[in-house]
């Protein structure tokens, strides 16, 4: 890569002892039907052989750079970040593999749709599991998943590197292993989102990834992000509401009614603010949060007495229920609870 010449997309890939795969990864980049890209890679102190192997490669478009000291993903992606010169910026994990159009067919898509502003594709899982991911694909439904879950695979992503820069937005070093979410987060009143629907990455599952080691991280750093998209609804909610708010998220039984009916009430409230601002689609969200109360109702019905009438009396509940046989299951389970209890 001259140092005249502005690629149009920059490849951003940060390692970390990715020896046994980073040569996949990197092939896969080169491979690529469109050939106008730089692929940046930073490494991050590894101990295995992954410098040498990103070293050896011979073509220009390769720029490897190195950390003087273990700063993690989230601060290594802000650094190459900082250093793309493209238009857009591509990711990549050291781990996964890109199939040859993915570059093309994202890029195509962005120059058709300018007010996209991220833009990922489904994906593949292979190795030591074998999963597709297949999120929605439109603004207005990945909008409403971001605010439950991240619904972007990371890995699959290219975005606009001037909707980054004219923000001052970047990857936040502290958000460890859910730095993509919290970026989407804060993207997400500036641009709209996109996946394409056609599987343009292989995700390695295997029990060296990172987010295998940091699980917990993971999630607590989620929680934070999923805070944003709440007080973006509700600026003035206090501190004992957000906690409700993390808490439906924790897949945890909940051992009272009481935190059934703080949690109806936190739904309402969510519900009623989007109503007034608009902000996702009204009966979706509602539906969205009517059913995680009754996930969150059926991990607890065991040890919980009371459920059933505390659910009947929330209204996003009864709108937003399972099926007849679920109901039925979940009955029986509020029963039990009842017994055990007298």
């Amino acid at each position: 890569m001259t140092s005249s010449h502005r690629p149009l997309v920059s490849v951003i890939m940060p390692t970390y002892n990715s020896g046994r795969y980073v040569s996949a990864a990197v092939d896969s980049i080169l491979r690529q039907s469109f050939g106008d890209f730089e692929l940046l890679i930073l490494d991050d102190c590894s101990t295995d052989d992954t410098r040498a192997i990103v070293r050896g490669y011979a073509d220009a478009r390769i720029t490897v750079f190195e950390n003087s000291s273990n700063v993690g993903v989230s601060a290594s992606l802000g650094r190459l970040t900082r250093a793309a010169s493209g238009r857009y910026i591509a990711r990549m994990d050291a781990d996964d593999i890109s199939l040859p159009g993915r570059l093309e067919q994202q890029l195509a898509y962005m120059d058709a749709h300018e007010e996209v502003g991220v833009c990922g594709t489904w994906c593949k899982g292979f190795g030591s599991r074998e999963t597709d991911f297949t999120p929605p694909t439109a603004d207005a439904e990945l909008r409403l998943e971001m605010f439950f879950d991240n619904p972007i695979p990371h890995p699959t992503v290219m975005m606009r590197t001037a909707i980054l820069r004219e923000n001052g937005l970047s990857y936040d070093p502290a958000f460890t292993g859910a730095e993509d979410y919290d970026l989407w987060a804060r993207l997400s009143d500036r641009c709209k989102f996109a996946v394409l629907p056609v599987r343009l990455l292989e995700y390695r599952f295997h029990a060296h990834q990172a987010t295998n080691q940091r699980i917990g991280v993971q999630r607590e750093f989620a929680s934070l992000a999923r805070r944003k998209l709440a007080l973006a609804l509700i600026p003035d909610a206090d501190e004992s509401e957000l906690k409700i708010h993390d808490s439906l998220f924790s897949k945890q039984p909940h051992a009272s009614a009481e935190w059934f009916r703080q949690a109806g009430k936190w739904a309402v409230k969510l519900a009623a603010a989007n109503a007034a601002q608009r902000r996702y689609d009204g009966g979706s969200f509602r539906a969205k949060l009517g059913r995680l109360l009754w996930n969150n109702a059926e991990i607890a019905a065991p040890r919980t007495r009371g459920l059933w009438s505390t659910l009947g009396r929330i209204p996003i509940s009864r709108a937003a229920g399972p099926g007849p046989w679920q109901r039925a299951r979940f009955g029986f389970r509020c029963a039990a609870a009842y017994v055990r209890s007298n």
